[in-house]
């Protein structure tokens, strides 16, 4: 997901939607007083194991 100030979302929804859409990709607005889904993120393909394994080992290294 790509989380933006509301006003900024809607822009970027307006001109990048078909793109995406087509890669999967959420999008989120945000305001001082509510959160709006604009776009739900979807998969496009089940993830491989050693695909989500490797990602979990990126993410642990730069976390420690």
């Amino acid at each position: 997901y790509l989380v933006f100030p509301i006003d900024i979302a809607n822009k970027l929804l307006k001109k990048k939607e078909t793109l995406m859409l087509n890669n999967g990709i959420g999008l989120i607005g945000v305001s001082n007083k509510k959160v709006v889904t604009l776009l739900k993120a979807t998969k496009s393909e089940k993830m491989r194991n050693h695909i989500r394994l490797l990602s979990l080992a990126k993410v642990n290294k730069v976390s420690n």
